[in-house]
């Protein structure tokens, strides 16, 4: 089997700077590169269940994330007039693996940006070939 020494992250979004933080913590040598110029988080916000959260605390950035965010304890399904057709408890859905939050998506980038903040990164850049 190869020795892998580097790792090319291409795109800069949630997976991408997480898979970023989580290979450097491993000690892998990464670089990243996003094609924008900008950090900029898409979308309002983003609910991460229990198995991403127990991910993210693995990263040590699970408790930035819990403070930033909101737990979900239940999901309700309504019809179109607001009739509760069913609940699924997530606390008792998850067990120990742990809590279901809900959270900005510029909140959350600017945790993962931290996490991955010794990951050198080129902004603006994209990848037309690997040859």
């Amino acid at each position: 089997m190869a020795k892998i020494e580097r790792v090319l992250i291409v795109g800069g979004g949630i997976a991408g700077l997480t898979a970023a933080t989580a290979l450097h913590q491993q000690g892998f040598r990464v670089e990243l590169v996003e094609r924008s110029p900008l950090w900029q988080a898409t979308g309002a916000a983003i609910q991460l269940h229990a198995n991403a959260m127990r991910i993210l605390q693995a990263l040590d950035l699970g408790e930035a994330v819990e403070q930033a965010g909101a737990v979900i304890r239940r999901w309700i399904y309504c019809d179109q007039d607001g009739e509760v057709l069913c609940g699924l408890d997530l606390e008792e859905l998850w067990g120990k693996v742990g809590p279901c939050i809900a959270i900005d998506r510029p909140r959350l980038q600017q945790i993962l940006l931290a996490g991955a903040a010794a990951v050198p990164c080129r902004r603006g850049t994209s990848v037309a070939s690997l040859l």
